[in-house]
């Protein structure tokens, strides 16, 4: 009898033996990934993600040379390697697939004669002037044009109660300027401005144009605004200060 009960012990132990192997060898659910297309960059770099995994990517860093990195269309600003040899793009993959934009130019290459026309075709367009003012309220405004395939940005300034321009500069536009202008544009949801009631701001009138899905040029102003509106207009108007400070001028 003894022997009886010691091997059916041995047996449920082997029986909970096996179940626990089962179970511990059982593999876990593989998590979704989703895929990058570099379109052709970056060959070596792991090409599939998990949402919310952080993609980092590493540029050696050139001298005199331009460097453009967007994701579905979104420009991702760069920071430096600590030891100054690499630019490093990082961005959070969402749940579904995206295309990486990547490119260079060489900033030392010959560059063509301006035209005289720099102001061809308007692209964007940001436009300040004070309201509620006492006599002569004056206005600035610096676009971004595009002349015989060259970009430029314009800057004015001029009376706005008469409607008269008494200053205008032409400067060569820094390369990459168009993807951060479009960065603030979606990152604010601007064109959706119009279809929507917002809040206005007393003391300065504020207006920017940009394309449209359309290829025509939007125009949203501070007079109807959402709550961030103001944010995504000085965003702006930082970018192209910014823009200004390395601008070639021309004339």
């Amino acid at each position: 009898m003894k022997l009886k009960k010691a091997a059916l012990v041995l047996l449920a132990a082997a029986l909970a033996l096996g179940l626990g192997a089962c179970i511990i060898k059982k593999p876990a659910p593989k998590a979704q990934t989703y895929k990058i297309d570099f379109g052709g960059s970056f060959r070596d770099e792991r090409d599939e993600y998990a949402a919310g995994e952080k993609v980092r990517i590493k540029v050696p860093l050139a001298t005199d040379t331009d460097y453009s990195f967007r994701v579905d269309g979104e420009y991702v600003m760069p920071e430096y390697s600590s030891n100054g040899a690499y630019l490093i793009y990082e961005f959070t993959m969402p749940d579904h697939d995206v295309k990486v934009e990547f490119s260079s130019r060489n900033s030392m290459v010959y560059v063509p004669v301006a035209p005289e026309d720099t102001e061809g075709t308007l692209l964007y367009d940001y436009y300040t002037t004070p309201t509620a003012v006492v006599g002569d309220a004056i206005y600035n405004e610096i676009t971004v044009n595009e002349s015989e395939g060259m970009f430029f940005i314009n800057v004015y300034s001029g009376s706005s109660t008469e409607g008269t321009t008494t200053s205008h500069k032409a400067y060569r536009a820094p390369y990459g300027l168009t993807d951060k202008l479009d960065r603030v544009v979606k990152e604010y949801k601007m064109a959706k401005w119009n279809s929507r009631d917002g809040v206005g701001m007393t003391g300065k009138l504020m207006v920017f144009k940009f394309p449209g899905a359309d290829g025509k040029l939007v125009r949203v102003t501070s007079e109807n605004m959402p709550e961030d509106g103001e944010d995504a207009f000085n965003e702006i108007y930082n970018i192209l200060s910014d823009a200004l400070s390395e601008a070639e001028f021309i004339r």
